[in-house]
């Protein structure tokens, strides 16, 4: 009887106690939990910021390489034989320093070689390696609305620069989408030619080097919402938005209103509850803006936040 009374006694005593550390352990998880999701969105945020400016980068280098190949091509004198090997070497320079440059490329207006004629060559990344075509017929040269890559920036004499252009090498592979960078050189006071250099998107990154969550997805879109690239793999032109726009309006919205877009919706892609974040690469040409694309189921993106609250709950009470 006296054995009972003291249990009583002492489960009345610590019925409280269990109350308020239950409590507090509860209070403690909400904590952790908020905290570690918290964390894994800043981090997802984090990954595709960086990962724009690398994209940002590498662009901007391209360009750059083609400013001082144009500089390098300026004030020839082509009838000098050293002169006229310095294009083919220009672009096969460039080509050989960049990885991510799928094809480099020349052409040279009618007048400056001795025979008169306009030059064009490529040399490109083929599946054996490098190797120089001739691809570009002079009639296509000639004509604006078959050459805006070249005629562009010969009639304005200012850089150009194509985000999306879908163009097939004649390899096999079918149409690529690729961005276009070319700029204008110079004979004195006239534009001469114009360099330029390819490269793919799906050359443009490697995804290994920004992994932070199972199941994330890097995309590359257009600001339509094609989708140019998948975790640097080539991709068929598929659009966000083939399963409809329905739930998705803001990020349709943040798209064509050029904005930064993150937000917990059903993914537009797999259909999941996922964490998007949307970034415009930061680019200083082209009338096409690019986004970088991320989605990232939230089950993955929260596990390590879970895995947090099931060590409170069993080191509390195991």
């Amino acid at each position: 009887m006296r054995t009972t009374i003291f249990i009583r006694i002492l489960l009345a005593a610590l019925l409280p106690l269990l109350v308020v550390l239950s409590l507090v352990i509860a209070t403690i998880n909400v904590i952790v939990y908020r905290n570690s999701t918290d964390f894994a969105r800043e981090a997802a945020v984090a990954a595709a910021r960086q990962y724009s400016r690398s994209l940002t980068e590498k662009i901007t280098s391209a360009r750059s390489m083609m400013r001082v190949a144009a500089g390098a091509l300026s004030n020839l004198d082509y009838t000098s034989p050293k002169a006229r090997n310095r294009p083919k070497a220009t672009i096969a320079s460039v080509i050989q320093t960049d990885p991510t440059i799928y094809s480099a490329w020349f052409a040279i207006e009618p007048g400056l070689y001795p025979d008169g004629l306009r030059y064009y060559q490529t040399i490109m990344r083929g599946p054996d390696g490098v190797v120089e075509i001739h691809d570009i017929s002079d009639e296509v040269l000639a004509d604006p609305d078959k050459s805006v890559w070249y005629n562009q920036p010969l009639q304005t004499a200012k850089p150009y620069l194509n985000l999306i252009q879908e163009y097939d090498y004649g390899l096999g592979r079918g149409k690529e989408t690729i961005a276009e960078v070319a700029y204008p050189f110079w004979s004195g006071d006239k534009v001469a030619g114009v360099v330029g250099v390819d490269f793919k998107f799906c050359d443009l990154y490697n995804t290994a080097d920004f992994e932070f969550a199972e199941g994330q997805k890097f995309k590359l879109v257009s600001g339509s919402g094609q989708i140019l690239s998948t975790d640097g793999q080539k991709t068929s032109g598929a659009s966000l938005f083939d399963n409809g726009v329905e739930g998705r309006q803001d990020l349709a919205a943040a798209l064509s209103n050029n904005e930064t877009y993150f937000a917990e919706i059903s993914s537009p892609v797999t259909g999941e509850k996922s964490f998007i974040c949307l970034l415009q690469v930061e680019l200083e040409l082209g009338e096409e803006n690019l986004f970088l694309y991320l989605d990232v189921p939230v089950d993955q993106l929260y596990a390590r936040a879970n895995l947090n609250v099931e060590l409170i709950y069993s080191t509390a009470f195991f």
